[in-house]
């Protein structure tokens, strides 16, 4: 799906959903790990979600992925989740269109890394900046990628 269908969609989205946004940060990440990261993100879009006018705490939930979650609600996780369940699309939609926001955001603040295009996938335009540059602060220490190259970087050089 283009990145303008998906904007089309989030527009729809905002103006017919009740939806909540959950986001954690690179220090989370690394000293939570991903998954009880993760965890806090959904927590957090929960949160978020049940603050909103016209909202009502769901029974049960469906959440993309196969990750073991320790979620308030009772809830399921379907892997493909967003090719079958057309409310994790959406879902996954909203996520998408707000993480590539992000970095596009991130992308003015360090333009060295390219964001705006690979937006922080592990592309090999992105392993390529990354190897030139070294880490910057958005980069997780706790990826493997980013480690072994923090680890083949002399001490003498910034990361």
């Amino acid at each position: 799906m283009s990145a303008a269908a998906r904007e089309k969609i989030r527009a729809l989205l905002e103006k017919n959903a009740v939806y909540g946004l959950g986001v954690s940060s690179v220090e989370e990440v690394d000293a939570l790990g991903l998954i009880p990261a993760t965890n806090l993100a959904f927590t957090r879009a929960l949160e978020e979600m049940l603050k909103k006018e016209g909202s009502m705490k769901p029974d049960y939930l469906v959440v993309d992925g196969r990750d073991k979650l320790k979620l308030p609600i009772p809830h399921r996780t379907v892997i493909k989740g967003d090719e079958k369940i057309k409310v994790i699309a959406c879902a996954s939609i909203m996520a998408k269109v707000v993480r590539d926001r992000m970095m596009g955001e991130m992308a003015v603040k360090w333009p060295e890394y390219g964001f705006e295009r690979h937006k922080g996938y592990g592309t090999g335009e992105h392993k390529k900046a990354l190897e030139k540059n070294g880490p910057c602060e958005l980069h997780r220490r706790s990826f493997r990628p980013v480690r072994e190259l923090m680890q083949s970087i002399p001490a003498s050089l910034p990361h």
